[in-house]
């Protein structure tokens, strides 16, 4: 667990690093695939709600997603205004 601390810190950090003076045209979306640092006894893929940061003008989109496939259904739907992929919906 101290790494993950330590990780976690670092994290801080660099993201400190990217938000600062970021222009309001630039998004900022970090995520990952799976939720494992609250219990490291467990090498695999949780099943564990994911948590994700949206940065930029376009975060009102974003406020009532709560899964890895909603994530992805906003961003093509919403950014880039398109028809989300359909074998993709299902992730």
């Amino acid at each position: 667990m101290n790494k993950s601390i330590m990780f976690l810190e670092m994290f801080d950090e660099f993201l400190r690093g990217v938000i600062h003076d970021k222009p309001e045209n630039i998004h900022v979306l970090i995520t990952s695939d799976h939720g494992n640092i609250e219990d490291l006894s467990f090498g695999g893929h949780s099943k564990n709600e994911v948590p994700f940061i949206f940065m930029g003008k376009e975060t009102h989109h974003f406020l009532k997603v709560s899964a890895i496939n909603e994530l992805f259904h906003t961003i093509f739907t919403k950014l880039f205004d398109t028809t989300s992929i359909t074998k993709f919906e299902k992730i």
